[in-house]
């Protein structure tokens, strides 16, 4: 999973913008659910008071200042 979590933080952050849960499982060859897990996990690295923070939202994923 820590992997899948790394590689998921890379292209967001390259991105910039919201990247689509689906697309992110197709391109990976893993599920939606790791990918939902995986952010979970990296939601709760960039929770409190970081100046990062990983926004959930319409089946996206996006990495945005606080």
């Amino acid at each position: 999973m820590s992997q899948l979590c790394n590689v998921i933080e890379s292209i967001l952050f390259i991105s910039g913008n919201p990247v689509e849960i689906s697309i992110l499982a197709e391109k990976l060859e893993v599920s939606e659910k790791e990918v939902r897990n995986a952010a979970e996990i990296l939601k709760e690295r960039y929770c409190g008071d970081n100046g990062i923070h990983l926004l959930m939202f319409n089946k996206k994923l996006q990495f945005a200042s606080n």
